[in-house]
């Protein structure tokens, strides 16, 4: 009998999971989930998804293990430093023509900067038109001084949808937390920052039944060139084929190891003095 177990301290990063990881289906955040890259995990030199769909990734690139580096939350991360590094999970086609979206990631942006778009994840081409969506930061200083999804509907029209307070100077030298949903039901794309729809956040509608299908590789960091090139590390990316509802998104930042089970010995232990009292710890058995 294997034995699988999870501990959770609300937003206190010392009692995050460590790997190796295993999904927690019965969580309602593994609901609709087609993939997970929660860090620089490599399985014969791939990127591992956690997700049930094993869509792993190559490395793309300059990146390699001096890149690697440990996060706040203590996984081994690629800092993306600018480049072109990426990881490459190829032109997957569970992510065209989705009726519903949320996407979702953890990311540190190391430095201020001034031109271009800077890219987490996404399927999108910095060149052409082949384009489907991407989770972006613009530069600072202009009206795209924010967290961005962009997206192209199935006419061919760039939408996005833009964080309303938190600029390059907010976020930088954070861990953040970025999500967008939208569905063909209710027709608005939204962006939320750290689970929160800011005041001031622009939205997007008109897009119809699905977004554009694109024949892009799905990429976490550039994804055509050094010029889309994220300065900073990403991890936790989290692609579904729904749309979370405002509260579910705010559930991904105030219970953000609900998705994994850690496996190992089980060791009990107290939050410390003055840590977040929502203190819980969980066992279960899989035969």
């Amino acid at each position: 009998m294997a034995l699988y177990y999870k501990r959770q301290l609300n937003l206190d990063a010392r009692y995050a999971p460590r790997g190796p990881f295993v999904l927690n289906e019965s969580s309602p955040q593994a609901q609709g989930l087609i993939g997970w890259w929660p860090d620089a995990s490599l399985i014969g030199g791939e990127l591992k998804d956690y997700s049930i769909n094993a869509n792993h990734g190559s490395v793309n690139g300059g990146m390699a293990n001096s890149n690697v580096i440990a996060s706040e939350f203590g996984h081994r991360v690629p800092d993306y430093a600018g480049t072109d590094h990426a990881y490459d999970m190829g032109d997957l086609e569970i992510m065209d023509v989705m009726t519903a979206y949320t996407f979702s990631c953890r990311f540190h942006l190391n430095a201020t900067f001034g031109s271009g778009f800077e890219t987490m994840m996404g399927k999108w081409n910095d060149v052409s038109a082949d384009r489907s969506w991407v989770l972006a930061i613009g530069p600072t200083g202009g009206s795209n001084d924010a967290f961005i999804c962009f997206i192209k509907d199935a006419g061919g029209t760039t939408r996005n949808a833009k964080s309303g307070i938190s600029d390059q100077a907010a976020m930088v030298g954070k861990v953040v937390l970025g999500t967008s949903t939208w569905g063909a039901v209710e027709d608005v794309g939204r962006v939320y920052v750290n689970g929160a729809e800011e005041a001031g956040s622009t939205t997007f509608t008109g897009v119809g039944a699905n977004i554009r299908e694109s024949t892009r590789p799905f990429r976490i960091g550039a994804h055509t060139s050094a010029a889309s090139g994220f300065d900073g590390y990403v991890f936790d990316v989290r692609v579904y084929d729904r749309k979370m509802s405002a509260r579910e998104v705010w559930e991904l930042k105030i219970n953000p190891w609900d998705l994994w089970y850690e496996t190992g010995k089980v060791s009990f232990f107290f939050p410390p003095v003055g840590a977040i009292s929502d203190f819980r710890f969980r066992m279960r058995y899989f035969g």
